[in-house]
C-alpha cells in the first residue's frame, strides 16, 4: 500500500504544481471559464485518485499530506459514506491544515462531511456550490501567506 501511496503523491504533487500556477493565473483572470474548468478537472483528477486508494490508502494520504504539507494543506471532504475522513481530517487538523465539509442539503449522502462536521473538525461547512469560490479563496490566501 505504501508504494501506491508513494506513486499517488507524486502524481499529486505534479497536479498541485499545475494547480497552483493556475490559481495565480486566476488572480490575474478571475473570469476566465477555461481556467476554471481547468482547475475544477485537476482538483476532480486528484479526488478520483483519493477513490481509488479506498479507506486505508486514504487514511495513508491524509498522513502524508499533514506531514508534507501540514498548514499549506486544505482538506475537502464531499458527499460520501464511511467514517474514512474522520480520522484523516483529525491528522490534518493537527497538522494546521483547514478543513471544508460539504453541507447536509447538497449532499446526496452526508456520512463523511457529516462526521467531520459534527467531530467539530470542518473550519467551514458549504453547500457544493460555494465549495469551488472557498478553495480558490483559502488557496490565493495560503498562496500568498506562504510565497
Amino acid at each position: 500500500m505504501d508504494e501506491i501511496v508513494n506513486d499517488f503523491l507524486v502524481e499529486s504533487n505534479e497536479n498541485l504544481d499545475r494547480l497552483d500556477q493556475e490559481l495565480v493565473r486566476l488572480e490575474s483572470e478571475p473570469s476566465s471559464k477555461e481556467l476554471l474548468a481547468s482547475i475544477f478537472r485537476t482538483i476532480h483528477t486528484i479526488k478520483g485518485s483519493c477513490g481509488f486508494l479506498g479507506p486505508c490508502g486514504r487514511e495513508s494520504l491524509f498522513r502524508s499530506v499533514a506531514t508534507v504539507c501540514s498548514a499549506k494543506a486544505l482538506g475537502i471532504i464531499l458527499t460520501g459514506m464511511g467514517q474514512d475522513g474522520v480520522k484523516g481530517c483529525e491528522v490534518l487538523r493537527q497538522a494546521g491544515a483547514r478543513i471544508i465539509a460539504q453541507d447536509e442539503p447538497s449532499s446526496v449522502v452526508w456520512g463523511m462531511p457529516g462526521l467531520v462536521a459534527r467531530a467539530g473538525l470542518a473550519h467551514k461547512i458549504l453547500p457544493l456550490d460555494q465549495i469551488g469560490c472557498e478553495i480558490v479563496r483559502a488557496t490565493t490566501l495560503s498562496l500568498r501567506a506562504h510565497g
